[in-house]
């Protein structure tokens, strides 16, 4: 298949500028859509990652905010049907595959990864990303998807290992080679190296035998 990954900066998008201001990452999938004449609406699903008063506060907003249309939220897992744009019809498209989620970060840029049969179908979607969101290509290539990740944990995980494991998965560290190490990761936390060691190894020791029996 043909993979795509673009970075987007965040000044477009009502997720990145709120993650940027209140220090949150958030990380989902697009679910559907359906349109009418004025707006695509857009079904997510996905988690808040950050401090819990500032994940209160991006709830809080988006609550109030009429750009969703439906928001509904359990713990830091999110679920809506929002506003978008027309044009992003070509993003959504039901041929692709979202091989990894969307990944909103604190730092102020967005991680699309899309995959798809046709490398033409992807074409669209880079004139999209560079025309409204100073999109760029991190890969455009032809290669064997390995594996397709899901926003989803283990129930009696901790809400900090939950947080440390997606932050982990979301920057690359289980990457091959690694794109970050767990100082990076504990610096974006903003708790000690040996603090966010423990929650991520802790995090790990409950998820990755239930991958094995899978």
């Amino acid at each position: 298949m043909w993979v795509l990954k673009l970075k987007l900066s965040c000044e477009n998008f009502l997720l990145g500028s709120l993650a940027h201001k209140f220090n949150v990452d958030l990380t989902g999938y697009s679910l559907g859509y359906y349109k009418d004449k004025n707006n695509l609406y857009l079904t997510t699903a996905g988690l808040i990652i950050g401090d819990d008063k500032n994940k209160k506060k991006v709830i809080n907003y988006l609550k109030k905010n009429k750009q969703f249309v439906y928001f509904e939220t359990n713990g830091d897992f999110i679920v809506n049907v929002s506003k978008q744009p027309l044009y992003l019809e070509p993003v959504y498209n039901p041929k692709f595959i979202r091989s990894s989620p969307d990944f909103i970060s604190r730092e102020g840029y967005h991680i699309w990864e899309i995959a798809s049969w046709r490398k033409d179908d992807l074409l669209p979607v880079i004139d999209i990303a560079k025309k409204y969101y100073g999109g760029k290509i991190l890969k455009l290539k032809k290669e064997k998807l390995t594996t397709i990740s899901f926003t989803s944990f283990l129930p009696d995980l901790s809400d900090k290992q939950k947080e440390a494991f997606d932050l982990a998965n979301a920057e690359g560290y289980y990457f091959f080679p690694r794109k970050t190490n767990m100082h990076k990761l504990a610096k974006i936390m903003k708790v000690s190296y040996s603090t966010y060691q423990e929650h991520l190894r802790k995090a790990e020791s409950k998820l990755i035998p239930d991958l094995k029996r899978k």
